[in-house]
């Protein structure tokens, strides 16, 4: 169908890697104001192309015997060389770097990921000319933190602002206590995890609000029900009670930090997602 903005792609539509066409999943925005970069270049038939990227999103700039090869906007040079054409025999084309500029501008980072592949195309309004870049996530955490801890409040709200702990899945651990004074209405005791005793209480409410709004903002925080997993714990008497978990399956990874169109063959219609946060 044409070039699409990454923001305007939708989960199944299929998209076109050095292997083919794929389907991506939903776009998400995982930085507000983030430094961008200007990378261009120009091919042997003197068609120039650009890309606005994040100074750490890799480019595709050679395929191997042992594999494709990236490297970073931030660490490519003026008559450096990108792939900009891939056959499904491997046969590839290049394109020279002209020049790089950064700090080209402050913008909205919008992503999307395209799973069992590790690269997709970006290319001009007209399909024309482009370049293909990296697929790769990077690296996940998980933060979590008690609902009857003393910082609660700011923890629910840190990533509100999206240009904070941008590695990181967060979810509030939520007691049965909690949930009990949700049900009621009322107050609920906050601890000390130092001391293990109560320094204030908090209306339950207002919390589980926070919870909803910043979930529906950003996506963030999840929630994680510690008290049932630990009813489920059956290596509880042997190493204690289980305090977090692994990251969840997460969206808010760099896997195309640029803005840039990417060629898109058909639209399957979007299927409910299995993700939970």
């Amino acid at each position: 169908n044409g070039p699409v903005q990454i923001k305007d792609l939708r989960h199944g539509m299929k998209v076109l890697t050095a292997c083919g066409y794929y389907p991506c999943t939903d776009p998400w925005m995982t930085k507000q104001g983030a430094e961008v970069w200007l990378l261009s270049t120009l091919d042997f038939n003197e068609n120039s192309f650009s890309v606005v990227a994040t100074p750490d999103h890799p480019i595709l700039t050679g395929i191997t015997e042992e594999g494709y090869v990236y490297t970073k906007l931030q660490d490519l040079k003026v008559g450096d060389t990108v792939i900009n054409k891939c056959d499904a025999s491997g046969d590839t084309d290049h394109a020279t770097v002209v020049s790089i500029v950064r700090q080209y501008a402050v913008e909205d980072v919008w992503n999307v990921e395209v799973p069992d592949v590790h690269n997709y195309y970006v290319c001009n309004s007209m399909d024309t000319v482009g370049m293909f870049v990296s697929n790769t996530r990077r690296g996940a955490n998980m933060g979590m933190l008690r609902v009857d801890h003393p910082d609660i409040k700011k923890f629910i709200t840190v990533k509100n602002d999206l240009k904070t702990l941008n590695n990181f899945n967060i979810s509030v651990a939520i007691t049965d206590a909690f949930m009990q004074a949700v049900k009621n209405h009322t107050t609920y005791d906050i601890v000390d995890p130092h001391t293990g005793k109560v320094v204030d209480q908090y209306d339950a409410n207002e919390i589980f609000d926070m919870i909803i709004d910043s979930a529906w903002r950003t996506g963030e925080p999840g929630i994680f029900f510690i008290d049932r997993t630990n009813d489920h714990n059956t290596l509880k008497e042997i190493y204690g009670s289980i305090e977090a978990t692994n990251p969840c399956q997460m969206r808010n990874a760099i896997v195309a930090s640029f803005t840039g169109m990417l060629m898109v063959e058909e639209d399957i219609s979007r299927q409910g997602s299995t993700e939970m946060c």
